[in-house]
Formats: C-alpha cells, sequence, structure tokens
C-alpha cells in the first residue's frame, strides 16, 4: 500500500475544483464534483435512495479522498433494497478502474447468489 499524505490529496482536490467547477451553474462534471467534494450537501441528502429497492452492491475505498467511506456506509443505509456494501483496500476513487479483479468477484458473487 502507498501512503500518500493528506496534505497532498487536499491540494491536488482544491486544484482540481478551481481547474473544473468554474462559472456559474452547477451542471455536467461540476455537479459531480460538487456532490463528490461535499457528499454531506444539500443535494447529495435530497436524493431518495429508499426508491432503490432491488439487490444492490455498493464498493467504496477505504481511503477515498474524494468521500469518506462513511458516505457510502450512509448510502448504504438509506437502500430501502437489500444492499451489500464492501470496503475496497489499496484503491482510489474509481475502485472498478483501480481494482477491477475485486469488483468483478463481488459482482459474481452478487448475481450468482
Amino acid at each position: 500500500m502507498v501512503a500518500v499524505p493528506v496534505r497532498f490529496l487536499l491540494h491536488n482536490k482544491q486544484s482540481y475544483l478551481l481547474h473544473r467547477a468554474r462559472g456559474p451553474g452547477l451542471h455536467g462534471i461540476k455537479s459531480l464534483v460538487k456532490v463528490c467534494s461535499e457528499p454531506t450537501s444539500e443535494e447529495t441528502l435530497s436524493v431518495d435512495h429508499s426508491q432503490i429497492t432491488c439487490p444492490t452492491m455498493v464498493c467504496w475505498a477505504l481511503h477515498d479522498a474524494w468521500m469518506p467511506v462513511e458516505s457510502g456506509r450512509w448510502l448504504k443505509a438509506t437502500i430501502k433494497g437489500p444492499a451489500r456494501f464492501h470496503v475496497i483496500e489499496r484503491v482510489g476513487h474509481y475502485v472498478p478502474e483501480d481494482r477491477p479483479d475485486v469488483v468483478v468477484e463481488y459482482i459474481d458473487d452478487l448475481i450468482t447468489e
């Protein structure tokens, strides 16, 4: 596992936000960046996840610099249907890209249950 100083991660996040989230309005990537950088914001909390009733799998990075693991636990808890929650180590924000082997294993387990 590679240790990255929190100061480095925060600096990169702030630089990314300054570059991508400029200009008026929250559309497209700017909306996504805002939701990801502020997972307890009004927009995120206003989504009614209780409408999700099918079996669902939530995979979350243990040390996601954008969204803390607590946000993933909250998401899993707000889904009405049966939901699995997996915390994956040694990944960044893009879990399926960083550890496709692990994600595929969890998907296979979900669909063959």
